[in-house]
């Protein structure tokens, strides 16, 4: 008898107890970790994707990038998607999780650190753009390889020994949507969500950095027609009446467009 083979059998079966007791005591928590023997591991659940009717809407007039509606998964058929795509990006040396078991109901990943969200929230990186940047590089690596992260919010990359990581990957869209206009939209995403941090950031380096990386030297002039399709809106947000009814979300898309439309191409 093989005792390794007997020690990981052991450690399956403790993981999956583990779990189940989990989900059972927070039969409503979708994303958790767990210690088996003195290792960290992530569980996710199946739990569906898609958008609401205004956003789907939304995207119908305008063809807006940014608004793109996520495709509707049932709970199984996101968490196959999921844990497919991490497999696949894995093979490819994308830094993601590895996989480390998939069920009908949950897969497991190994822990590759704290979100870089809650790392620059804390104060615990004393150079927060040099990981900003890091996570241009890799982002522009994925996009390289025609692909697309589809959730590329700042919470969703993670740092472990001076190593960016990607999570979340359960969001898909129609196989009609051109790649650049995903790829656009990811870009788009990660710098919206920095600008949520109440940081200094200089959004010019970081987009000049990703076109010298990918060769995408459109993506200014997207910005720009992103910026004048909702000139009149910016004008009425600073209105100052109007500034003090908005939500903190909606500030920080005219911040950033703001910022984003006074960017110029790079002289050649």
């Amino acid at each position: 008898m093989s005792t390794k083979g007997s020690q990981e059998h052991l450690s399956v079966n403790s993981m999956h107890d583990i779990i189940a007791k989990e989900i059972k005591n927070h039969p409503k928590r979708e994303i958790f970790h767990i210690e088996v023997e003195g290792k960290k591991v992530w569980v996710k659940r199946a739990r569906k994707t898609g958008s609401n009717l205004l956003h789907k809407i939304a995207y119908m007039i305008t063809k807006n990038p940014i608004v793109i509606p996520v495709e509707d998964k049932t709970p199984q058929e996101a968490l196959k998607f999921e844990s497919s795509k991490l497999q696949r990006l894995h093979k490819l040396s994308i830094p993601v999780p590895k996989v480390i078991e998939i069920t009908k109901n949950y897969f497991i990943l190994e822990d590759q650190g704290s979100t870089v969200y809650h790392r620059i929230k804390k104060n615990l990186e004393d150079n927060p753009e040099q990981i900003l940047e890091k996570i241009i590089i890799e982002l522009s690596n994925l996009h390289n390889i025609n692909e697309f992260h589809g959730g590329s919010q700042i919470k969703n990359f993670t740092y472990k020994n001076d190593k960016i990581y990607f999570i979340d990957f359960e969001e898909s869209f129609s196989r009609d949507i051109d790649i650049e206009e995903l790829q656009f939209r990811d870009l788009f995403l990660f710098l919206f969500s920095i600008s949520k941090l109440n940081i200094e950031v200089n959004y010019e380096n970081l987009i000049q950095k990703y076109i010298d990386l990918t060769k995408k030297k459109n993506v200014i002039e997207k910005f720009h027609t992103l910026s004048s399709k909702v000139n009149f809106l910016m004008k009425l947000v600073e209105n100052k009446t109007i500034w003090n009814l908005i939500d903190r979300d909606t500030k920080s898309v005219y911040r950033l467009l703001t910022q984003l439309r006074n960017i110029s191409p790079k002289a050649e």
